[in-house]
């Protein structure tokens, strides 16, 4: 389009009314989004050339209607809204014929808003020219009407404008309604000062002055308006890009690791400090390995529906526990300490971290899932006195040298003797508090001696070895060393609590 805009040009010949362009561009300027685009398109001296090439000649005519189509196609393609206007001399006033019906239909196809007559026009005289103008107006398949604006066509009695001084356009751009005033050459001020050879010698003096002055009036007020709304954008690109040097900084914020994760990664170090490894396995596991080789009998309720999370089995195979599945989410790492026993030599000093999962409604003490360590020792000579050493060191570095255990029996599947381990209350001292429910004892974890018939299912000789066993919950831990008083408060992602720790 470069390349034509010597005869199509963006910035109108005629009088625009500088104001409301103005306002509209300041609007969409401040707006976040990118501006919608408004074209303003205006050719002249046009002289009736209708077609690319002379209709006599053969010669290429650049300036012509057919060419102003083609322009006007792609400009119409590259923004949101376009006014086409014509100064003038749009018919040849020595060639044109059927009173410029030709030209006007020319101008109302290519899509014209308004046309701005000059000499050319008014050299048609007084019939051809009503003519064209009437054939401008004319609303057909063929296009719409163009406006005629011209406040220097006068009635020769009344000398009052025949055709309209100006026209407002409204063109829809973006969410907005911009309106666009396009005036005639001379305006109705000129139409003032045209018959002053009328005017008596003696008033003439008087009425150019006064006519001056409000010519001076409104393109003062103009002008004023101008740098008014230049300011008003100037302003308004300021505010959007200023920054209020008294408020307070953005912090950046720190990610930390999850209480849960730091209590996990806490209890591990104790661990690998007395020599023990870590090791993982699969969440989904196999009925054998979560209940059956840790002596869990058929019958146990952990090993119910009510309790277990079955996957469903694909393979065919006969379910192994009341017509379930033999997959299921482990309820437990302890799965863990039975590779453990298959897979490594012994000695065995291994804790096992990771999730687990069970049917339960979540409350103040109980989740779905939650994540659980289980430790195992299978050596020669081990006993409970080195249980109760190896637990009370673990509760003495995770609450403090001053808190307590104690061991109280407990009956689990896979241990013989069984235990559950109380630390004292780290609120109320041992004295007996809510939080304690009275009794001045927290209970943390389950533990015992391995059983035999455990050791002798994973190829260990219980003659010759002993071990013990022993598991946590991690949330647990974590509320009861910083007296958080539901286990549910842990993983609601809730900052404000979070960021405490």
């Amino acid at each position: 389009m470069a390349r034509m805009r010597h005869f199509l040009k963006r910035c109108p010949a005629v009088l625009l009314s500088a104001a409301l362009l103005a306002a509209a561009v300041g609007t969409a300027a401040a707006a976040d989004t990118p501006a919608p685009t408004l074209g303003i398109y205006t050719t002249g001296d046009m002289g009736g050339r209708l077609y690319r090439e002379d209709p006599v000649t053969g010669e290429a005519v650049e300036y012509s209607y057919q060419n102003v189509a083609s322009a006007m196609e792609a400009e119409r393609a590259s923004v949101d809204a376009a006014l086409l206007l014509d100064s003038g001399d749009a018919v040849d006033n020595g060639l044109v014929q059927d009173g410029g019906a030709a030209e006007a239909l020319a101008l109302r196809a290519i899509g014209y808003d308004a046309l701005v007559p000059a000499v050319g026009e008014f050299r048609l005289g007084p019939e051809a020219r009503d003519d064209f103008f009437a054939a401008l107006g004319e609303a057909s398949e063929d296009g719409a009407p163009v406006r005629v604006l011209s406040g220097n066509y006068l009635d020769e009695d009344t000398q009052s404008p025949e055709e309209d001084a100006y026209e407002v356009f409204t063109v829809e751009l973006g969410r907005r309604a911009v309106r666009i005033g396009v005036l005639g050459k001379a305006g109705t001020l000129t139409g003032y000062l045209r018959p002053m050879g009328q005017i008596a010698t003696e008033e003439r003096a008087a009425v150019g002055k006064t006519a001056n002055e409000v010519r001076a009036a409104v393109e003062g007020a103009l002008a004023a308006r101008k740098e008014e709304l230049a300011a008003s954008e100037l302003a308004a690109a300021i505010d959007a890009a200023a920054v209020d040097v008294t408020l307070p900084g953005r912090s950046q914020q720190v990610g930390t690791r999850h209480l849960i994760n730091r209590i996990t990664d806490e209890i591990s170090e104790i661990f690998l400090g007395l020599g023990y490894t870590v090791a993982t396995g699969p969440e989904v596991e196999t009925d054998y390995y979560n209940f059956e080789a840790l002596n869990a009998p058929a019958d146990h309720p952990s090993r119910s529906l009510a309790d277990t999370f079955y996957v469903r089995d694909l393979s065919g195979a006969p379910a192994a526990v009341r017509g379930e599945s033999d997959v299921l989410l482990r309820t437990q790492t302890s799965g863990v300490q039975v590779h453990a026993m298959e897979d490594n030599e012994l000695p065995i000093y291994v804790i096992a971290p990771g999730k687990v999962y069970r049917r339960d409604v979540a409350d103040p003490s109980h989740l779905p899932q939650f994540t659980q360590i289980e430790g195992l020792v299978v050596d020669e000579g081990i006993t409970f006195g080195d249980l109760k050493g190896t637990l009370d060191y673990l509760c003495k570095q995770m609450f403090g040298e001053e808190r307590k255990t104690r061991f109280r029996a407990h009956y689990f599947p896979f241990t013989e003797p069984s235990a559950e381990v109380d630390v004292s209350c780290g609120i109320c001292h041992g004295e007996g508090c809510r939080f304690c429910k009275g009794t001045g004892w927290l209970e943390i974890l389950g533990c015992g001696m391995v059983d035999p018939n455990v050791l002798s299912m994973s190829g260990i000789d219980p003659e010759k070895y002993s071990g013990f066993a022993f598991g946590m919950g991690v949330e647990r831990i974590a509320c009861l060393k910083y007296n958080v008083p539901d286990l549910r408060m842990l993983v609601e992602g809730d900052m404000r609590f979070l960021r405490q720790f």
